[in-house]
């Protein structure tokens, strides 16, 4: 068993209150002086949240930059400009679902939808004729091997690409 140099100290209870409490505060002061000694020299990694030393600039628990973490700034919400071809000032309307395909591109001049004043160009969809239905028919009755010839008679309709009405 090994013996220390130092004198044991009586039990809490054997001590005066007045000793007691000079212990107490002693450490409390000497606990404040600690952190507040601390907060001065340790910064927090924004990362791991680990103190590091105040001069330094690399975390040394994570590896991390210890960079002040910068002030979020804010932004204006983004305007698009007016397209050049058109005078007008925009139309604040609700945006219209386009279908899946290829986007469309806008018309320089002279186009506008009667519908919705769109300057997209229109969807050109090809079907087969009412006369190629009426050929295709006879066809099939007095030649059936050219009855093909009827569904290669089609008409173009177009389509506005953003609100689907039908013209032309």
């Amino acid at each position: 068993m090994l013996y220390s140099t130092r004198a044991l100290k009586p039990p809490t209870a054997w001590r005066s209150s007045n000793q007691r409490t000079r212990q107490v505060s002693s450490k409390t002061c000497a606990t404040r002086r600690h952190i507040f000694h601390d907060r001065n020299l340790m910064i927090a990694c924004s990362y791991c949240r680990q103190q590091n030393a105040e001069g330094t600039r690399v975390c040394r628990y994570c590896g991390r930059n210890l960079a002040p973490e910068p002030q979020p700034t804010r932004q204006a919400e983004y305007v698009p400009p007016t397209p050049f071809w058109t005078g007008e000032q925009p139309r604040h309307a609700a945006p219209v679902a386009q279908p899946y395909g290829a986007t469309p591109q806008p018309q320089v001049a002279g186009y506008g939808c009667p519908h919705c004043g769109s300057t997209y160009h229109p969807q050109v969809i090809k079907k087969i004729s009412s006369d190629g239905w009426i050929v295709f028919a006879l066809l099939l009755f007095f030649c059936p091997p050219l009855f093909w010839i009827g569904l290669l008679m089609k008409e173009e309709y177009r389509k506005c690409t953003s609100c689907g009405a039908q013209f032309g």
